[in-house]
């Protein structure tokens, strides 16, 4: 489990372990300034600009510390580590529901089955990355 510490997202301190989230999920709170996902994420996927979406979402995952759970790296604890398991649950749901919150509504149509960020996540990648057109440097 990990422990407290000092840091900063999108610019504000944070002294806890992550960032705190609103009851919507679709915001990142930090330091008590709350920023709508859309915000931070100003284009929906399509399979022409794919590579140019993850790598902004990447940034947000980054700062919230939440790519390691996108990408799989961090998995969910068992159940007996009750306060872990529950924690990890939460954070993939606000996963989920900020990847959700990135995709135009026809694109949701397509995604409405998934139950868990990392699924969406790999979905999207399969989806929408064998045509991507836009090149990020």
């Amino acid at each position: 489990m990990s422990t407290a510490r000092d840091s900063t997202v999108m610019g504000y301190p944070v002294e806890h372990e992550l960032a705190t989230y609103s009851s919507s999920s679709t915001f990142l709170q930090s330091g008590g300034a709350a920023q709508p996902i859309s915000t931070l994420q100003p284009i929906h996927p399509t399979k022409e600009n794919y590579i140019l979406w993850k790598s902004l979402f990447i940034s947000v995952l980054k700062a919230s510390d939440m790519l390691d759970l996108a990408e799989g790296r961090e998995q969910c604890p068992p159940q007996s580590e009750t306060l872990a398991h529950t924690n990890w649950i939460k954070r993939d749901q606000t996963l989920l529901t900020w990847i959700n919150s990135s995709l135009s509504v026809s694109l949701l149509a397509n995604t409405a089955d998934f139950t868990s960020g990392r699924a969406l996540w790999l979905h999207l990648e399969k989806l929408l990355s064998d045509h991507a057109t836009t090149h990020v440097r």
